[in-house]
């Protein structure tokens, strides 16, 4: 079953903007490393959903 592109579209903008808010919110510690590790995941998943045309 494939996304229809407006929900394929809503979801990357989604995933997009949760993987700002985590990056604008990590600490400068190591758990604040970790958890940028996986604001970037995010942000990479989002724009291969959006690509994905």
């Amino acid at each position: 079953m494939a996304i229809q592109p407006l929900t394929r579209r809503v979801a990357a903008g989604a995933l997009g903007a949760f993987g700002v808010a985590l990056m604008l919110l990590t600490p400068d510690t190591r758990a604040g490393l970790a958890l940028l590790a996986l604001a970037v995941a995010i942000e990479v998943a989002g724009i291969l959903i959006e690509l994905k045309r």
